[in-house]
């Protein structure tokens, strides 16, 4: 039984299968309101963690909103918990937004997997890059439909993850990606790779944003054997539409004034509309 006011975090990086939610909701409807939740994650193989090697982590917490009626429990859990894992070499970033943090860290193993298949298959750096940039646009507007903020995917749940994920083949996704992507490889899941399951999971959300996910459905196609890993690259990089932001509307150019020839104009510094004066 949790004190009520304890602090409870998730460092799973997936999506519940059957429902589509994140773990932070997972734990919200388990352990109730009783207790704190968030979510913990960002560039960090485990060895190197236990090593005493410096990592950057993402500690994303409802409760750090100013006005929330537990902020300051809240703030007081996290201080010490920042000084103890700092003795270990871990930096805590903070985040009010669970959202993207929990689909930064779902989505970059699917990117991961896919990438891994683009190394199979000898497709070069230029393919690489193009997948994760297709990834980063999925992240996006997932994020942005569940309600979560674009700028969480700059930080180390976001950008820094998928960096050491995608680039690196000590993650388990990236060596299952090049296991897929070798010529007559079976699409088998034999070791812990949690892209594999989040890639099905995911569809669930898609249907209810009406979303297309474009690097997970390549690599759902993959792993159900509905495509080749070569063919279901070259649709993602060449025939998948990219989700291109709204442009922003740019506010009417003010019209200028003009004063009429031969009347008085008061040529001394005016102050500027920002409060700072030349004068």
């Amino acid at each position: 039984m949790l004190a009520p006011g304890a602090l409870v975090l998730t460092a799973s990086k997936g999506i519940e299968q059957g429902s589509g939610a994140l773990m932070t909701r997972v734990l919200d409807e388990e352990l109730g309101k009783s207790v704190l939740t968030g979510s913990i994650g960002g560039p960090s193989f485990a060895d190197e963690v236990a090593c005493g090697k410096s990592t950057l982590l993402t500690l994303a917490l409802p409760a750090l909103e100013r006005f929330h009626p537990r902020n300051k429990d809240a703030r007081r859990i996290v201080d010490s918990l920042q000084q103890q894992l700092a003795r270990a070499g871990v930096t805590l970033e903070l985040s009010r937004d669970v959202v993207g943090a929990q689909v930064g860290g779902a989505l970059k193993n699917m990117i991961a997997i896919a990438c891994g298949m683009a190394t199979a298959q000898g497709m070069g750096e230029n393919a690489r890059a193009g997948i994760i940039t297709r990834g980063l646009d999925d992240m996006r507007r997932l994020t942005l439909a569940m309600g979560g903020s674009m700028e969480t995917l700059f930080g180390c749940c976001g950008v820094g993850d998928l960096f050491l994920t995608a680039a690196s083949e000590h993650s388990r996704n990236t060596r299952l990606g090049m296991r897929l992507g070798r010529p007559g490889a079976a699409a088998a899941v034999d070791e812990l790779a949690e892209g594999a399951v989040s890639a099905m999971s995911v569809e669930i959300l898609e249907r209810k944003y009406g979303l297309r996910l474009n690097v997970a459905a390549a690599v759902r196609d993959v792993l159900q054997h509905q495509a080749a890993p070569e063919q279901a690259l070259h649709r993602l990089l060449h025939e998948s539409p990219p989700g291109m932001a709204p442009p922003e509307a740019r506010p009417p150019r003010p019209a200028a004034v003009r004063p009429r020839i031969g009347a008085d104009i008061d040529l001394r510094p005016t102050t500027q509309p920002w409060g700072l004066s030349y004068a």
